[in-house]
C-alpha cells in the first residue's frame, strides 16, 4: 500500500499549457521530493487537457487533473474540488503563471506551523524573459537555478519592480528578521489542510477575480485565530509579465464586506455546501 505524499501542490490554470509545462519542470528540480500534483483546471480547452494527459503518463510525480467545463470565472470552486483531491496533510497552491524556485517548497515545509498560511510573494519576470522563455530552458537543476540571476540582471535593465524577490536569503539564523504580516496572494501560499478545512476552504460565491478572491480567506483564517505570515526572500516563484484581469467586481466587494461585518470564520459556501 502507497502511503500519501506529506505535500499536495495544487495548481491553478486556464489554458496556457505553455507556462503550466515549465511550472511542472520546475517541479521536477525541487529540493522537498514528497510530493503529488492536483491540476486544479477552470475549464482549459481540450488541447490544454490532452497535453496534460501526456506529460502526466511520464512525470516523476502523481498527478490528478480536476477539469470543469467552462462557464466563466469559478476558480474557486474548482480550487475546493482539487482541496477535496487531495491527499497530502499539507497544500501548497501555485497560479499557473508562476514558475516556483528549486527551494520553493522545501522553504514552505521548513517554516510551516500548525494554524498558520505562510504567504509567499512573487517577481514578475522581466518582459524580454518573460515572452521568450521555454521549459526546455530551465530543464535541469543549473538552468532553473540560474533562472533567477537572468531575472535579476533582466529587471535591473528594465527597471522592474521587486527586483530583489528573485534572490534567496541564505542565512536561517536571521529568519525572524525577515518576517513579514502580508497579505495572502492565491499564486503562492500554503497551510495545514486540516486549517483550511476548518474554514471550509474558499468561498465559492466569488466569481470574478479580484476583490476578495484570496482576501476572503485570509479574512476567516485571521477571524478562526489563525495568523499569516511571510519570510522575505523565501519560498520564491518567478510570475510571467502578462496584462491584469480586471479586478474591479462590485459582487465580490459586497461579499467581502458581508463577511466582514459578520465576521465569518467557515463559510457556508466552501468545500462542504450547507
Amino acid at each position: 500500500m502507497t502511503s500519501s505524499p506529506e505535500v499536495s501542490i495544487i495548481i491553478a490554470v486556464y489554458n496556457h499549457f505553455d507556462w503550466l509545462e515549465m511550472i511542472l519542470t520546475a517541479l521536477k528540480y525541487q529540493s522537498f521530493r514528497d510530493f503529488e500534483v492536483i491540476i486544479a483546471d477552470d475549464g482549459s480547452n481540450s488541447d490544454t487537457v490532452e497535453a496534460i494527459a501526456r506529460w502526466a503518463q511520464s512525470a516523476p510525480f502523481t498527478i490528478r487533473h480536476c477539469w470543469h467545463d467552462d462557464r466563466g470565472w469559478r476558480k474557486n470552486i474548482m480550487l475546493n474540488t482539487a482541496v477535496r483531491a487531495s491527499s497530502g496533510r499539507y497544500l501548497a497552491f501555485l497560479d499557473g503563471d508562476c514558475i516556483p524556485s528549486p527551494s520553493w517548497l522545501a522553504d514552505h515545509i521548513a517554516l510551516r506551523k500548525h494554524h498558520m498560511a505562510l504567504a509567499g510573494r512573487r517577481m514578475d519576470l522581466p518582459v524580454s524573459i518573460s515572452n521568450s522563455i521555454k521549459a526546455t530552458d530551465i530543464d535541469s537543476p543549473s538552468r532553473l537555478r540560474w533562472l533567477a540571476l537572468k531575472a535579476f540582471a533582466g529587471a535591473v535593465k528594465e527597471g522592474t519592480h521587486g527586483k530583489l524577490r528573485c534572490l534567496r536569503f541564505p542565512c536561517p539564523q536571521f529568519l525572524p528578521l525577515l518576517r513579514r504580516k502580508k497579505d495572502i496572494l492565491g499564486c503562492n501560499f500554503s497551510l495545514y489542510k486540516d486549517d483550511l478545512l476548518a474554514v471550509n476552504g474558499f468561498d465559492e460565491r466569488y466569481l470574478a477575480p479580484g476583490t476578495g478572491e484570496d482576501t476572503d480567506l485570509e479574512l476567516r483564517l485571521t477571524n478562526a485565530g489563525m495568523t499569516v505570515s511571510t519570510f522575505s526572500h523565501y519560498m520564491i516563484v518567478y510570475h510571467r509579465n502578462h496584462q491584469r484581469l480586471a479586478m474591479d467586481s462590485s459582487e465580490n466587494a459586497a461579499i467581502l464586506a458581508q463577511n466582514r461585518a459578520d465576521k465569518v470564520t467557515a463559510t457556508p459556501y466552501g468545500i462542504n455546501r450547507r
